[in-house]
């Protein structure tokens, strides 16, 4: 693998079921994608429905301890310290007697700002078992970044790593300036080590969960399964993030619906060959938060955590856990298919390879599977969601039909698609903006019910801002952005079209297309490209050239522009807003 390949997904990756009664069998469930049904444009989920559990999320993991106490639960990558089940309880009802004691009550927002870690399950479980919601920060974020979350949110605490503590209480300074207030009423700091002296108004994490803090259960809970559990913020590539309120109901509805679908997909507990899954995805990002981290406590497994992607921790963890579910995003797979350090036997274990969070040619699934070394044996799939839906909408159909495909709808919901002018339900082959119904759909945004109502119809249609299509069998493709879709001459132009065809140039390490501004067609495409390291004989001409000859005339790419890296968000996501603004200074820089 060239260093230029190697180097754009180490840039992007840096900013980076159901329990005792309720339990599906579903590795024994057979779906046909002949099951999945559609009338007046509306498609029903080709899934069993499920019941959902009138229960809170640390309710339902509390069951798995009983049943699997003295399993490892959650290990780090680097240092090999964890956690048994058992462990993780006893510590997390610690943590919520000392958020107890200190006068946190119900309707209180803390805010988390820590990296990929064995703590993280404790922090989250212990403040939702003392009724508390829980606001996941980027632990990259800058001061003025993490001020907008830490203010909007309303959050009166918040747990930090401790190489993020500067920024933390910088980020504080700056909220109690703006609101001439000190709502913060506590700062933990999680640090495994002792040692440094702390500021003021700062405790330690393991001061509060030591042995001698008491650790009863309490005999019930203040909140309800329909109340706020989580508060995550969106991604904000088109503007400021907002903060996404999630119940109890609708995160254990969604990892319930999850295991309901056949095939691969439910996590295996200790008793049946215990999953050990890969934590590199951010657990403050909703796909790292609940598809592998809370996925995995509610039925078993064991996540292996990493705190950012580092080529040689990477590589390592592949070669020396035995990893058997892979929950990944674009770039990451991208690496594994274009690395010569990522060979068969570093996933000879692997037995599903999930790629999410953004839309992925079926090309470079492919590549990956080429690496496998027993490839019917692993189930490699796309699957659909975004932090709205809690976050998972569809998922494949096991056997999927093709890579491209991101499924069918999960249990007890809807997808349509619709004309985003109009509103009228799209048939078939037809492209519009998708929109799903379901008990996982958000409870709105936070604070802000002018968005929730631009997002969620009144009958509780949410419409994802996603364009995409579903073919007669049901199955889901999801193409681009509604935003980002360029409009040439009136005709639309998906840039995550062009991007995959032209990443298959060999001299290409990585590329972003945007839309600007022209006079005569409205707009017109221009890509960003990243070539390959020593590729010195690629032009842009030479560019044009090779996309011309695979896409039509109102597709043709009006301008190519070198650059060392495309920007893209923890999750994988080209962030174009960022490259449009290069792309404005760059033009103003030639003007002048």
């Amino acid at each position: 693998m060239s260093r230029g390949r190697l180097g754009k997904v180490e840039a992007c990756l840096r900013s980076l079921r159901q329990p005792s009664v309720c339990r599906l069998h579903s590795q024994h469930v057979s779906v046909s994608s002949q099951q999945c049904r559609y009338n007046s444009h509306i498609v029903k989920s080709p899934f069993p429905d499920i019941d959902i559990p009138n229960k809170l999320i640390p309710e339902m993991v509390w069951e798995t301890v009983d049943r699997f106490p003295e399993s490892t639960a959650i290990k780090c990558g680097i240092t090999g310290r964890s956690y048994t089940f058992a462990q993780i309880h006893r510590l997390s009802l610690r943590f919520a007697n000392s958020l107890r004691k200190a006068g946190f009550t119900r309707g209180d927002v803390i805010a988390l700002v820590l990296p990929n870690s064995p703590e993280f399950p404790i922090v989250t479980l212990g403040a939702l078992e003392a009724d508390l919601s829980l606001s996941f920060v980027n632990h990259s974020y800058t001061p003025d970044e993490m001020t907008h979350q830490l203010k909007d949110s309303g959050s009166v605490c918040v747990v930090v790593a401790a190489e993020q503590l500067k920024v933390v209480l910088s980020s504080i300074d700056k909220v109690e300036k703006a609101t001439h207030s000190k709502p913060f009423r506590r700062i933990i700091v999680v640090d495994t080590s002792s040692g440094e002296s702390l500021p003021q108004g700062v405790c330690r994490f393991s001061e509060l969960v030591a042995d001698g803090v008491d650790q009863t259960a309490k005999s019930g809970y203040q909140v309800q399964p329909t109340d706020m559990a989580l508060l995550p913020y969106s991604s904000g590539t088109t503007g400021l993030s907002k903060g996404v309120c999630l119940s109890h109901r609708n995160i254990l509805c969604n990892i319930l619906q999850l295991s309901s679908t056949g095939g691969n997909s439910a996590i295996h507990s200790p008793d049946q060959g215990q999953d050990v899954l890969l934590g590199l995805l951010p657990f403050y990002h909703i796909y790292g938060l609940v598809v592998i981290l809370l996925n995995s406590l509610l039925y078993g497994g064991q996540v292996v955590t990493l705190p950012k992607f580092e080529q040689e921790s990477f590589v390592q963890t592949l070669e020396n856990e035995k990893l058997s579910v892979l929950m990944l995003v674009p770039p990451l797979i991208l690496f594994l298919s274009a690395s010569d350090k990522v060979t068969r036997k570093h996933l000879a274990n692997v037995r599903n390879i999930f790629s999410g969070a953004a839309p992925l040619g079926a090309s470079d699934l492919e590549k990956v599977k080429e690496k496998l070394p027993s490839p019917d044996k692993c189930h490699i799939n796309q699957a659909y969601g975004l932090t709205e839906m809690s976050p998972v909408a569809t998922v494949p159909i096991f056997p999927a039909k093709n890579l491209a495909t991101v499924g069918a709808p999960v249990s007890n919901t809807l997808g349509k698609i619709i004309n985003p002018e109009t509103g009228e339900a799209l048939g078939p082959n037809q492209s519009g903006e998708l929109c799903f119904k379901g008990p996982q759909v958000m409870l709105g945004y936070h604070n802000n019910p002018k968005a929730t109502a631009n997002m969620i119809d009144p009958d509780g249609w949410l419409r994802t801002g996603d364009i995409g299509y579903y073919e007669e069998d049901s199955h889901f493709y999801v193409q681009d952005r509604l935003k980002e879709l360029i409009k040439v001459k009136g005709l639309q132009v998906p840039p995550a079209e062009l991007e995959e065809l032209l990443r298959t140039h060999p001299l290409v390490s990585d590329v972003g297309v945007i839309g600007v501004p022209d006079p005569r067609s409205g707009e017109v495409p221009v890509a960003y490209i990243v070539p390959q390291k020593h590729s010195k004989k690629l032009t842009a001409e030479h560019v044009k050239e090779f996309l011309s000859e695979r896409v039509s005339r109102h597709k043709q790419l009006a301008d190519v522009i070198f650059t060392d890296s495309i920007p893209k968000s923890a999750a994988g996501k080209i962030l174009r807003k960022d490259l449009r603004e290069l792309y404005k200074n760059q033009k103003k820089l030639y003007l002048h």
